[in-house]
């Protein structure tokens, strides 16, 4: 069963334009018309605001239907505070654009070329291709404000929504690890508003010396502590939690019987993985042999030709 709400269409699109600016729609869910009223799929314990009328009822809705996103196009970037990043490996190829960017785009000032995530701490082969060599920056999403340092720390803008639906999903009272925390967008996404506890993990120093910056600057209803630790041994310390985030694609998997062991009973996962849609599909059925009930499962965007990044949610399910 999924919540929505009930609304007139005569206030439907005001209405849902208000919700969509909240974060607080259910996107794994279609907005269907039942009579003279609309029902719009809204994230569990969502707060609606004040503005928004009508009535909330619980319904199975209609499952939206999967749209990969198309692939990443030769010569975008991606804009993180007054850098630019474009991802490839011919420097050649992108000089003109670069420049093109600094020119047409006043708030940029540094252009990056990204040769791709390197090492056990995942951080950006960056090389400067146009303007100041200014890793570090200011970046703003969701109501969060967060120092960057692309040459530190992983950070990628693209999963802006994604912090926003999972944040949206959380309610308080709940204890949660983020397993990958990097600089802390999901930690302090999550804090943001609900009153939780978070145990925020990364094995990179200097991606939990900027979060312990970031806690600094936002307004949190909830706390986070952040260690720099291997999340494998690291969870394991801290008793049992309701949710557990693990964003780190390519590699989270292996991270698997640690956050499994580390989950109530009833408890979630966040999970994230690159796979092929066929890969995905035995990925699921693994989950499902450990006793994990899956809630939700999205394409947050494609990645290569036959791959995608998957957004999944789990529920351990309570031993008969």
């Amino acid at each position: 069963m999924t919540l929505h709400l009930c609304v007139k269409k005569e206030i439907a699109q005001a209405s849902i334009s208000v919700l969509k600016k909240n974060g607080l729609i259910d996107v794994s869910r279609k907005i269907h018309t039942s009579g003279n009223d609309v029902l719009i799929p809204i994230l569990g314990g969502a707060k609606l605001p004040e503005s928004v009328q009508g009535t909330t009822v619980d319904t199975d809705g209609i499952v939206q239907e999967e749209k990969i996103r198309p692939l990443i196009q030769p010569g975008s970037f991606d804009v993180i505070g007054h850098i630019a990043i474009i991802k490839g490996n011919d420097e050649s190829r992108y000089i003109n654009r670069a420049q093109e960017i600094l020119q047409t785009r006043k708030n940029i000032k540094t252009v990056y070329l990204d040769r791709g995530v390197k090492g056990d701490h995942r951080t950006r082969a960056i090389e400067l291709i146009a303007g100041e060599d200014l890793p570090e920056t200011m970046y703003r999403e969701n109501g969060i404000t967060m120092k960057v340092n692309v040459r530190k720390a992983y950070f990628s803008p693209r999963l802006a929504t994604e912090r926003l639906l999972v944040s949206g999903r959380v309610t308080d009272g709940e204890l949660i690890c983020d397993m990958f925390s990097g600089i802390g967008p999901f930690s302090i996404s999550m804090a943001r508003n609900a009153k939780v506890n978070i145990l925020a993990i990364d094995s990179n120093c200097e991606a939990i010396n900027i979060l312990l910056e970031n806690l600094k600057l936002n307004k949190l209803a909830g706390t986070v502590e952040a260690i720099c630790a291997d999340s494998s041994v690291e969870i394991l310390k801290h008793g049992k939690f309701d949710r557990i985030v693990m964003n780190l694609p390519h590699n989270a998997f292996d991270f698997i019987a640690s956050a499994y062991a580390s989950l109530k009973e009833g408890g979630v996962i966040n999970y994230y993985e690159i796979n092929t849609l066929e890969g995905i599909t035995e990925r699921m059925l693994e989950f499902r042999g450990m006793g994990m009930k899956l809630l939700w499962k999205r394409v947050v965007h494609g990645y290569s030709k036959s791959e995608s990044l998957y957004s999944m949610e789990f529920e351990k399910l309570n031993k008969a």
